[in-house]
């Protein structure tokens, strides 16, 4: 999980039931509200190591050795 700058919300993976790769949600910490960034990432994704960039425009992530960037 990482926090977006200057924002009250956070960008985490999670992986519905069901599903063999990860979804990018982002949670407002304010009104508890979820939304996905990115459904069903390609190939099979286990995303951690998340880290948001300091503009808040992208979110990085590893997946085995294999490491991504993805817009928010």
């Amino acid at each position: 999980m990482a926090q977006i700058p200057n924002t009250n919300n956070l960008i985490a993976a999670y992986r519905p039931i069901n599903q063999q790769t990860d979804d990018i949600i982002k949670i407002n910490t304010d009104t508890g509200k979820i939304s996905t960034v990115r459904a069903k990432l390609p190939n099979k994704i286990d995303a951690i190591n998340l880290m948001v960039s300091n503009d808040g425009k992208f979110v990085y992530f590893t997946s085995g050795s294999d490491f991504y960037k993805m817009k928010l």
